[in-house]
């Protein structure tokens, strides 16, 4: 009888798949986390000051060509600004919902922030959650970039295009398929139809 009381004490022995299950998820929290936090805050810092300056140069040009007609931004296009045509055909949609400064300057706010999300999954390939989170940091704090996500322009966008084309060719070198090599050259389309200085990241 005492031996049957010690048994039924005896605390019963853990899964190890649960644990393994528990820590995965752990894993998968932190990694969520690292991502998350740059990119949370280049929104609000870009937030915070998005509406604070007026519009400078580059800016006036794309509210003056973004608020004309299609045929006319087409028709300029052709001697002035021809690498940015997309964009202002893109902004041309946007500014009709309203034309104030930090409406103007709100897409470049979104595509910077997702490109910094988009910067620390990619390091993560290669890099603990602690390092893929810190080259998200630098980008959210490099002082050219934080310009860039908050300025009327399309660099952000080119940006956020730029890292999901490497993002894409990593992935189609180590898994080739038709598909992700699509997806590539999808990516690389559209960062050049934003700027097409970006050329350089396809030859890097």
């Amino acid at each position: 009888e005492p031996l049957m009381a010690k048994s039924a004490t005896r605390p019963q022995a853990r899964d190890p798949k649960e644990g393994q299950l528990q820590q995965a998820l752990s894993l998968r929290s932190i990694s969520t986390w690292a991502t998350v936090a740059p990119a949370a805050l280049t929104l609000v810092l870009g937030g915070i000051f998005l509406g604070r300056a007026s519009l400078w140069t580059d800016e006036a040009a794309t509210w003056a060509n973004s608020t004309q007609s299609f045929s006319k931004i087409i028709r300029n296009s052709s001697h002035v600004d021809v690498m940015f045509l997309p964009y202002y055909l893109f902004m041309h949609l946007w500014l009709e919902v309203s034309q104030s400064v930090w409406w103007m300057r709100l897409p470049s706010l979104v595509t910077g922030t997702a490109a910094v999300a988009a910067l620390a999954l990619l390091a993560r390939r290669w890099l603990p959650p602690a390092w893929s989170a810190l080259a998200g940091l630098l980008l959210t704090l490099n002082p050219l970039f934080a310009r860039w996500a908050m300025e009327a322009r399309p660099y952000a966008a080119a940006t956020l295009f730029a890292v999901l084309s490497t993002a894409a060719l990593v992935t189609a070198i180590d898994r080739p398929s038709v598909l992700r090599w699509v997806r590539y050259g999808l990516a690389s389309l559209c960062m050049l139809l934003l700027h097409l200085i970006a050329v350089f990241v396809l030859v890097a």
